[in-house]
């Protein structure tokens, strides 16, 4: 699958540059600079996703909960069955 540019994987959701709650993008505002940006003021302040627009933010999953769901996604036992 292509990548479209929409969106960034990050360790942690930054604080909204303008107001201090958590950030959904990482987008160029109205007022041109880009900042991390809240819902509230990815609507106020025009911006959008996409190449050289802005980026949504997705929280990257732990290593170790990664390992974890794909060993139990092979799962095919009822736990309870072990006891």
């Amino acid at each position: 699958m292509p990548n479209d540019h929409t969106s960034v994987v990050v360790a942690v959701i930054p604080p909204c540059d303008l107001c201090g709650e958590p950030a959904i993008a990482d987008a160029a505002t109205s007022l041109g600079p880009w900042a991390y940006v809240c819902a509230d003021h990815f609507r106020s302040q025009g911006c959008a996703l996409g190449l050289g627009r802005g980026q949504e933010l997705k929280l990257a999953v732990p290593r170790e909960t990664r390992e974890e769901h794909e060993f139990n996604e092979g799962w095919d036992h009822d736990p309870a069955d072990h006891r």
